[in-house]
């Protein structure tokens, strides 16, 4: 049971422990550390599955402590899962992920955010014409706007989780790896920004398309904090992710799933850092850590 696959299974049979005993923390930290297994063996078999898992234990934590924190996660892991099914091209299973996030939010009691979901997810539906998901989707619209679909949120929420989740594992191809071109990472009151790029895949030019839309953004948004954003752009595709004191932004030309999880990871590494009030320690700290990851990247002053 010493082998990556034993430790596996030792540690979802504690998750399902935890799951059976509604135990929502011990189900997260297991699965978590079988994430933590599947990441070292940069193996994703069974990621979406874990992705999924922990957004609805995740859910379940929201319920009962009604801590948005909880919430946010769950989105975060069912972004994560939506990843994996863009690699995938399976358009079925990215709507189904959207309208999660469409009922999750139903019953969080935030319709607008609700409608925003299910629209994106009908939109979706009808770019690759994919008709019976279209009805049903359709179908949840007007329930929302007649105020039914509280009754049938909780029987709909548990058929999709299954769904997504108790199917045979789909064959998983080679997936190009994603590029990080440039890296901004800022304080969120903007007391110490730093802005950084990859000295083999990057430019100036990269860190200066990043600097007009970090720009942008400033001018566009609201402060979402512990919020994951994720956009296509012209030139690629940027990341956002927000933390307590942080916020990064990264400019791609796609993201994988397991450099998608890396950069999620990655600022609540510098939230736990000793020395994060330290400019230098800090920076060190983000270089290297950088390094161990993705590559490396080098500042650049862009004044």
């Amino acid at each position: 049971m010493k082998s990556p696959v034993g430790q596996t299974f030792l540690y979802d049979l504690e998750a399902i422990d935890g799951e059976l005993h509604g135990n929502w923390a011990k189900l997260i930290n297991y699965l978590i550390k079988e994430r933590e297994i599947m990441f070292k063996n940069q193996s994703v078999e069974e990621a979406s599955d874990i992705e999924i898992r922990l957004a609805e234990a995740y859910f379940k934590n929201y319920q009962e402590t009604e801590n948005l924190e909880h919430l946010n996660q769950a989105y975060n892991h069912l972004d994560l899962a939506k990843t994996i099914a863009i690699e995938n091209q399976n358009y079925i299973d990215m709507c189904r992920l959207i309208m999660l996030k469409g009922f999750l939010a139903t019953k969080s009691n935030l319709s607008n955010q609700a409608r925003a979901y299910f629209e994106e997810a009908l939109q979706l539906a009808n770019d690759y014409n994919l008709l019976n998901i279209k009805r049903e989707i359709v179908e949840n619209l007007e329930q929302l706007k007649t105020g039914m679909i509280q009754k049938s949120a909780n029987s709909i929420l548990r058929r999709i989780f299954n769904r997504l989740t108790f199917r045979k594992t789909e064959e998983v191809k080679a997936k190009k790896k994603g590029a990080i071109y440039s890296i901004f990472i800022g304080t969120q009151d903007r007391a110490w920004e730093l802005m950084l790029i990859n000295e083999k895949k990057g430019n100036m030019n990269d860190a200066s398309y990043l600097q007009g839309f970090l720009d942008l953004w400033k001018n566009v948004s609201k402060s979402q904090p512990h919020q994951t954003i994720y956009f296509t752009v012209s030139k690629g595709a940027v990341l956002i992710e927000n933390s307590a004191h942080f916020q990064l932004f990264a400019f791609c030309d796609h993201l994988d799933y397991l450099t998608r999880l890396t950069i999620q990871n990655f600022l609540p590494d510098l939230e736990n850092f000793s020395f994060r009030y330290i400019p230098e320690e800090l920076e060190e700290k983000i270089l290297k850590t950088l390094d161990k990851s993705i590559g490396k990247f080098a500042p650049v002053d862009l004044t």
